[in-house]
């Protein structure tokens, strides 16, 4: 799988800017099972804030989330496959205006999660956990990047925030189980979004830079880990810009 993208649809006058989930494959309530596979240089990406709308308080960038695969609900079971340069990415914010006909303030930029796998189970009431094996998979290179939020615009609005991050390569929530088996994490990137540029004059304030969770992996409670012959090596979570 080389080169696939999901992408969000950025923002209209009246819908908010939509997700690109699992960039080569999204699986919902379906199981993976991969042997001897390839994942290299696809991305899932977030819409924009692109325009003012007007049901709504501002426009927020769009989720990124699952750069090769997004799996919903899916157990997924992997053997010797590798997850190279895939991206998840956060649309940008809108941003703000004082001549806005809305009357909008300034998007915040949107999550980025899993840069090569987000898997997201039933949650710890609705049955049982689903389960993530890993025998001989290698994650090198992957990256999740928060969205920017939107420039102040006007000194009379309030900044937002830059997007989220959870896992550079890898994120599991909602009751997941994990058991993996010579699996290497190397040169993933987690990096929070970042902030657009204060307006002018009195007035105007600082937003803050998007918090990132786990430069390789993400796991939320409830969740278990068992690992053999696990490396993590030179992986980074960088904090969005302020």
């Amino acid at each position: 799988f080389i080169g696939n993208t999901a992408s969000g649809a950025d923002n209209t006058k009246d819908q908010q800017a939509g997700s690109g989930l699992g960039g080569a494959i999204f699986a919902a309530n379906s199981p993976i099972t991969m042997q001897h596979t390839r994942f290299r240089a696809n991305s899932a990406v977030g819409g924009s804030g692109a325009s003012p709308i007007e049901q709504f308080a501002t426009s927020d960038g769009g989720w990124g989330a699952g750069g090769a695969i997004f799996a919903d609900r899916a157990s997924v079971a992997a053997t010797n496959v590798t997850f190279e340069n895939n991206t998840a990415t956060g649309g940008d914010g809108l941003s703000g205006s004082a001549s806005n006909p809305y009357g909008n303030g300034v998007g915040g930029g949107g999550k980025a999660s899993g840069g090569a796998l987000w898997m997201q189970g039933r949650g710890e009431y609705g049955g049982d956990p689903v389960h993530l094996d890993l025998t001989k998979v290698e994650f090198a290179g992957n990256s999740a990047v928060g969205g920017s939020a939107g420039a102040q615009g006007s000194a009379t609005l309030g900044p937002n925030q830059g997007g989220r991050v959870a896992g550079g390569a890898l994120g599991v929530v909602n009751w997941v189980q994990v058991v993996i088996n010579d699996v290497t994490l190397v040169k993933n990137l987690g990096e929070g979004g970042g902030v657009g540029d204060n307006a002018p004059g009195s007035g105007s304030a600082t937003g803050t830079g998007g918090v990132v969770q786990g430069g390789a992996a993400f796991l939320d409670s409830p969740a278990s880990l068992v690992a053999t012959h696990l490396t993590v090596d030179r992986n980074t979570a960088r904090g969005g810009k302020g």
